[in-house]
């Protein structure tokens, strides 16, 4: 597939008043995963 389109909704919330380094991340890689030590993936 060439061509292709992600759409993505998200609230984040709580009762913090600090930015803790909290984060919401999508990793578009051209291999499917495979575990590993780098965020449950391979490095």
């Amino acid at each position: 597939v060439r061509n292709w389109e992600l759409q993505v909704e998200f609230k984040v919330h709580g009762k913090g008043k600090d930015l803790f380094g909290d984060g919401f991340a999508i990793w578009y890689t051209k291999e499917r995963m495979k575990t590993g030590p780098v965020f449950g993936n391979q490095d």
